[in-house]
């Protein structure tokens, strides 16, 4: 059964009937232990909640409260079960938690980040201040590829989430992808930890990226990102490849628009998986 996990305790004047929720994650090995945002609006009243019961109503507890943006929700998987190691981005700076998203210390005054992701002490943050990179849990950080990873600002409200620059980091081992949104950029890809990069897709509005048990890796394309937009030209939906990117096969066929930004899969049977997207302005697929 669909159950709407509102509070209204963290929805301001939505009281629970509605608010705004920009980024969620919940640990694979305790499919219980779930982390979210809410709040009345996208950058304002905005509250980093934790459940330990499958974030169904009522289980919801505050720990971190911003006021403002928050994004990129990361596990540190390498992290004891039980003492898990997070990392989230709240108003562009990045926090981080090693007591299961109980409590939270600031340690990136980045002001523009918007995106994390962590393997043990290696530790990667984005938005539009560019690609930086911790080689020690985060306490000391140094920009990587300005050249490639930070542009000029976009001129966007950030409600509108149309930053120029890293969108999604994965560290899939030992390779590291980042979907990078801006003019002539895409999908990159490294194999040394980031001391070098490839692009491996053009795409001028790359948001998304996922890899499944499997090793398949998916992009998400999208030009909009709420409900209406410009068509889509340009927007390429969503691609899959099964060589780390070397070639893509075409997802996007059934979808009313080319805007895919989430990506989610589970186990289906067999080989076989259940891909999940998000679609700004489309809904859930």
């Amino acid at each position: 059964d669909r159950l709407a996990s509102n509070d209204a305790e963290f929805t301001g004047d939505w009281s629970g009937k509605g608010g705004n929720c920009t980024t969620i994650l919940a640990d694979p090995m305790r499919p219980e232990m779930v982390w979210a945002s809410l709040g009345e609006g996208v950058v304002s009243g905005t509250t980093l909640i934790r459940s330990i019961s499958g974030g169904a109503p009522g289980t919801w507890f505050p720990t971190l409260g911003s006021g403002g943006y928050l994004h990129g929700l990361s596990l540190d998987l390498e992290s004891p079960i039980g003492k898990r190691t997070l990392y989230v981005t709240s108003n562009g700076d990045v926090y981080k938690s090693v007591n299961d998203g109980q409590s939270w210390s600031l340690v990136f005054d980045c002001n523009e980040c918007y995106v994390t992701a962590a393997r043990g002490s290696f530790v990667l943050a984005g938005g539009q201040a560019g690609l930086w990179r911790s080689l020690d849990g985060g306490s000391t950080w140094a920009e990587i590829h300005p050249a490639t990873f930070h542009l000029p600002p976009s001129g966007y409200a950030l409600r509108y989430a149309k930053w120029y620059g890293p969108h999604d980091i994965l560290i899939a081992d030992p390779e590291i992808y980042v979907a990078m949104n801006g003019s002539n950029r895409g999908l990159y890809k490294s194999t040394d930890d980031g001391g070098s990069w490839t692009r491996i897709v053009p795409d001028d509005f790359a948001r998304s990226v996922h890899r499944d048990l499997h090793g398949t890796l998916y992009y998400g394309s999208s030009s909009a990102t709420s409900s209406g937009g410009d068509g889509g030209a340009g927007s390429a939906g969503i691609w899959f490849s099964t060589n780390g990117g070397v070639s893509c096969s075409d997802l996007t066929p059934g979808l009313a628009w080319p805007f895919v930004w989430p990506i989610a899969t589970i186990r289906a049977t067999g080989t076989d998986v259940n891909v999940f997207i998000g679609s700004p302005g489309s809904g859930f697929f």
